[in-house]
């Protein structure tokens, strides 16, 4: 199949530290094994910066479901920009399809994909987010966790993952978050526990005392974001204040 055959990309990244691990597998097994009339592909984005023997340095039961799955690729990348790649380099080879964004530490529901194209159908022009439900404690920017996202076409401002590293460093969900504002972007908002097998009252309580230590942090990634791009802050202050 070609991308015009594909009605949405499902993308994850991992790393070294986990790959190996029953939770990677677990994951895919979950994203290929959906019920859903719409054509999906699963891409697993991978840097050769980690694994520069490529699929010589992965479990052999992953690269066999990519040799022998028609609808999973693995999709080898450069730089390492970590959890960015779940995005930027799928975009760059699927450009008219929408993206969706998962974790590789979250299994998804039998219809994940179906419940997620189904809202996006609703209005194919709007980003879905999956949230982990962590406080909004800084006025305009959310900083919350997306535990999963839907991204249409053309619905990101047009900025690439090195720019989100310099500025953001790996808070990549702070990145998107800014990107589909500046875009002008409406967005619809789940439950992550919704669509993935997450304890999500857990989750929340540990992600809450992690983001305690960080909102310091991330107000100063934004603002030296803002003071270093103040063309940005402007558009930033213009589209924020919509109606969604």
């Amino acid at each position: 199949m070609n991308q015009q055959t594909y009605d949405v990309c499902v993308s994850l990244t991992s790393w070294r530290g986990r790959i190996f691990s029953e939770i990677v597998q677990l994951v895919l097994y979950s994203l290929l094994k959906q019920k859903t009339k719409y054509r999906y592909k699963v891409v697993l984005v991978l840097s050769t910066d980690e694994f520069p023997k490529k699929e010589a340095e992965l479990p052999a039961n992953i690269v066999k479901l990519a040799e022998r799955v028609p609808n999973m690729e693995l999709l080898w990348d450069s730089g390492n920009s970590k959890a960015y790649k779940k995005y930027f380099p799928v975009q760059r080879k699927y450009p008219d399809i929408p993206i969706i964004t998962i974790d590789d530490d979250s299994p998804a529901h039998e219809n994940f994909v179906e419940k997620m194209m189904e809202l996006h159908n609703k209005d194919t022009k709007r980003v879905i987010y999956g949230y982990h439900m962590v406080p909004h404690n800084l006025p305009g920017i959310d900083c919350v966790r997306y535990g999963v996202a839907l991204y249409p076409p053309k619905s990101l401002f047009p900025l690439d993952e090195h720019f989100g590293r310099k500025f953001f460093k790996d808070m990549d969900d702070e990145y998107m978050r800014l990107l589909h504002v500046l875009a002008g972007t409406q967005y619809f908002e789940i439950k992550a526990s919704d669509v993935l097998c997450i304890q999500a009252g857990a989750q929340d309580v540990a992600m809450q005392r992690i983001m305690a230590n960080q909102w310091g942090e991330i107000r100063g990634m934004w603002d030296t974001l803002f003071a270093a791009m103040p063309e940005l802050k402007k558009l930033w202050d213009k589209n924020v204040r919509k109606k969604n």
